[in-house]
């Protein structure tokens, strides 16, 4: 069960201003919750 995963629109502008490295993990991690949500914290992938 795939789940929507939005950031909110004040933060696009500091988004954009981060390095792209952070900006590609913070996707993944979107992407990860996408896909498992709660379920990530069972996983260990988050605390």
């Amino acid at each position: 069960m795939n789940r929507d995963v939005q950031f909110y629109d004040a933060f696009d502008a500091e988004f954009e201003d981060l390095p792209e490295t952070v900006q590609d993990d913070l996707l993944a991690h979107a992407r990860l919750l996408e896909e498992f949500g709660p379920q990530l914290a069972g996983r260990g992938l988050i605390p």
